[in-house]
């Protein structure tokens, strides 16, 4: 602000732009899991939503499922991933005849409404891919019809769905619609177009008993019945009836569907209906039958509306809120009724039309049955028994997906799950290439878990590790720990990995990220009722100097991460966990804020600004205990002019890391009784 008089200019320079981005909280695995989506990223943070999302462990994915569990039980949040493989190619679907036929996702299912070039035509699919969904039955009642007449005699010539006019003698007494014919019980159910327009309910002697007849759609009259052979009454007591599962009342579930206000307002009627997602067969809760969802009063109408405005189409319903299931893409979704005729006032509405003003909706169906049911089937699961290679391949390669860190930057660590030395390869490979995460590596299940002795599994381990990539982007550790699988009602051993993940999390949460995970006060090994093999002081000592971690047993002290170490070879300062992981929150935080200098103006200013940024950050982690010193050098020495033509900015930051202690030396000295304590420390 520019001022004529003299006064007094308040500006604001804000010098805390950059702010922790990384909490370091997040753990990845990949599990060849009974379901949940398909090659998409799934954050859990609960066991429970571990066990709803991708189902219980297995014989064959419990080593990758617990990986998950123990990462959550540190406090992290796991990002899981189903992997895509050759034996897993169906949904469970309500079509039968679909082949290679999976819905990844929810975002792919999105994404199906426009496919080219038309979607896949189905009625409902599996939330899912696997044979879990196969148990599932969708089934659905409207409101049905406003009247039923009894008859004798000739059965009338019309079916489900035809438009009808009903007189007596001459007189016009009623317009409507077929529902529901029955000519084994001599019934006609039929929706009124004008429920003024009512049938009689009995035959009206002063009239001489005129027979009542039904015009068809061509408009030829019908002889129903002849004179005084005909009753009629509200047909209001038929839902009390209908059963959604043999024994099981849709009265016990809810009232009988009717009009939604939304489409009262507009003069239509009878949109309402409800939906039901069933465990048939009893594969998901164990009792047949089972109501896992409901969806009552929602509307066949695309815009129909509650109150407060959310819409209620049932369509959208299932597509949003069902975690069972998909509504499919069928044409006009006539598997619920598509019938379109011209009544008295009152247009026969197609299932998901939009503008439902002057609209009646029936289910219609040919059968004429009051109910739909629709039972899945198809789903395939991995073969774990015929093809474990093929799942090796398939959960390998699904990492694979987390290797753009631009589309998933708040990835932390990377689980293998079950040990492979092909398995430990990539995922190496993947943080190295993302340099922003640390994987976590146990030895192979047979290098541990046998009869050898202690000398010999420290052989193994050695020996397989020793075929590792050397990288600061990664940590062994030479643990399995025996745990209890409530799931199955069994003891299981399972690789450390996890736990090492979860020990850096949980450091991250109660102290820094660049505290290191390992030792008594913060090594402590959760859920762990023994190891599998617990090294020896010489044992430890050759670990270690194999880049290994020990993880070991000590009487009174419970089970604790005895080490530190990256995997990398060579002597370095990243050879320590702590300042991996220092530097990897440091580089992810001042990269972050970065950014927001691309495109801006390469002098003094931006220069200036950005190390206004930087150092009030560097100074809180240094207070914090995360490094020594530290120097930023952004200024013309390293911002020349050749180096401002070629559009660059360039900017040094010297860091001393703190470093973890991993050896204490004490030394006693004995002295005589004469001689001064004072003399002997100068």
């Amino acid at each position: 602000m520019a001022f004529a008089s003299p006064g007094v200019s308040i500006k604001e320079i804000d010098l805390t732009p950059i702010v922790n981005v990384s909490d370091q909280n997040i753990g990845a695995v990949v599990i060849a899991a009974e379901t949940g989506p398909v090659d998409t990223v799934t954050f859990v943070s609960s066991e429970r939503e571990l066990v709803d999302t991708f189902g219980r462990p297995n014989e064959y994915n419990y080593e990758s499922w617990f990986a998950a569990s123990t990462i959550i039980e540190y406090g992290g949040i796991a990002a899981v991933i189903r992997p895509t493989s050759s034996s897993i190619t169906l949904n469970s679907s309500s079509d039968a005849g679909l082949s290679s036929f999976i819905i990844k996702s929810k975002f792919e299912y999105d994404n199906l409404a426009s496919a080219v070039p038309t979607p896949p035509s189905f009625k409902f699919a599996g939330r899912s891919a696997g044979s879990k969904l196969n148990s599932l039955k969708v089934v659905a009642v409207d409101h049905g019809a406003d009247q039923v007449i009894s008859y004798s005699g000739t059965d009338p010539s019309v079916s489900a769905g035809d438009a009808i006019v009903i007189k007596k003698g001459s007189t016009t007494v009623g317009t409507g619609w077929v529902y529901k014919s029955n000519t084994t019980n001599n019934t006609l159910h039929i929706i009124l177009s004008d429920s003024t327009k009512r049938i009689p309910t009995s035959n009206d002697p002063t009239n001489g008993y005129p027979a009542y007849s039904i015009t068809d759609n061509a408009g030829t009259p019908v002889t129903l019945i002849a004179a005084g052979e005909i009753s009629a009454a509200p047909d209001n007591t038929y839902y009390d009836t209908l059963e959604y599962a043999p024994g099981q009342k849709w009265r016990d579930v809810a009232a009988q569907p009717g009009t939604s206000s939304s489409v009262a307002s507009k003069g239509g009627k009878f949109d309402e209906m409800h939906i039901l997602v069933l465990d048939e067969d009893g594969i998901i809760t164990g009792t047949p039958n089972t109501i896992l969802e409901k969806f009552l009063f929602v509307s066949k109408a695309k815009d129909a509306s509650t109150l407060d405005g959310s819409l209620v189409y049932f369509h959208s319903a299932l597509a949003e809120r069902s975690k069972y299931v998909f509504p499919g893409f069928s044409t006009g979704l006539d598997f619920i009724g598509n019938s379109k005729v011209t009544l008295e006032g009152v247009t026969n509405a197609a299932i998901g039309e939009t503008n439902s003003s002057n609209k009646a909706y029936s289910l219609i169906v040919s059968s004429g049955a009051p109910v739909l049911g629709f039972s899945l089937s198809g789903g395939l699961d991995y073969d774990f028994a015929n093809d474990p290679a093929d799942i090796e391949i398939a959960v390998t390669n699904g990492y694979e997906i987390l290797r753009d860190s631009e589309a998933f930057n708040d990835i932390d660590f990377l689980v293998p799950g079950k040990i492979s030395a092909d398995r430990a390869v990539k995922i190496i490979d993947i943080a190295e290439s993302r340099r922003d995460c640390m994987a976590v590596i146990s030895p192979r299940r047979s290098d541990v878990i046998n009869s050898s002795t202690n000398a010999v599994k420290t052989e193994n381990i050695i020996d397989f590790f020793s075929g590792l990539p050397s990288s600061s982007f990664a940590i062994f550790d030479s643990g399995y720990k025996y745990i209890y699988d409530k799931f199955n009602d069994t003891y299981r051993y399972v690789p450390c990995a996890a736990d090492v993940a979860g020990l850096c999390i949980n450091t991250t949460i109660n102290s820094e990220t660049w505290f290191s995970p390992a030792g008594y006060n913060r090594g402590n090994l959760r859920n762990a009722t023994k190891l599998a093999y617990s090294p020896k002081q010489a044992e430890r000592d050759r670990l270690y100097t194999n880049r290994i971690n020990p993880i070991v047993s000590f009487p009174g002290q419970g089970i604790v991460l005895f080490g530190d170490k990256t995997a990398l070879s060579s002597p370095s300062a990243f050879n320590r966990i702590n300042v991996r992981r220092l530097f990897i929150e440091l580089e992810k935080n001042i990269a972050t804020f970065s950014k927001f200098q691309l495109f801006e103006i390469n002098d003094e200013v931006t220069r200036s600004s950005f190390k206004a940024a930087v150092e009030p950050y560097l100074r809180g982690v240094q207070g914090r205990r995360g490094i020594y010193d530290f120097l930023v050098v952004c200024d013309e020495t390293n911002n020349s002019a050749d180096v401002i033509d070629r559009n660059e900015f360039n900017a040094e930051i010297y860091i001393k890391p703190a470093r973890s202690i991993n050896f204490i030396t004490i030394t006693f000295v004995a002295t005589r009784t004469g001689v001064s304590f004072g003399e002997l420390t100068q």
